[in-house]
């Protein structure tokens, strides 16, 4: 019987908690003037300015990622500093 009442009680507060929830998601509003336009989303994500991914070609956690530009110098200057004996590089982006 008290176990019985426990369930009851718990079912009870759980079915109040969900409607709590429920009203709270209603009450979430989108603002349409503070959409981010796909412009600024490809700006903000590091595009439009020349960068990329680099792979040095040796196994390492630090011998490949994300790199400002593609250019040989900033290539050269990523795999002898994170990659020291690389033996050749691709860089796409």
């Amino acid at each position: 019987m008290e176990n019985k009442l426990v369930q009851i009680v718990l079912k009870k507060c759980f079915c109040n908690l969900k409607i709590i929830i429920m009203k709270k998601i209603n009450k979430l509003r989108i603002n349409p003037d503070r959409i981010m336009k796909n412009e600024e989303l490809f700006t903000l994500r590091g595009g439009y300015d020349g960068g990329g991914y680099v792979n040095c070609g040796e196994s390492g956690p630090h011998c490949r990622g994300p790199i400002n530009s593609c250019d040989d110098e900033t290539v050269r200057l990523y795999c002898n500093i994170m990659c020291p004996g690389w033996s050749g590089a691709v860089c796409v982006g």
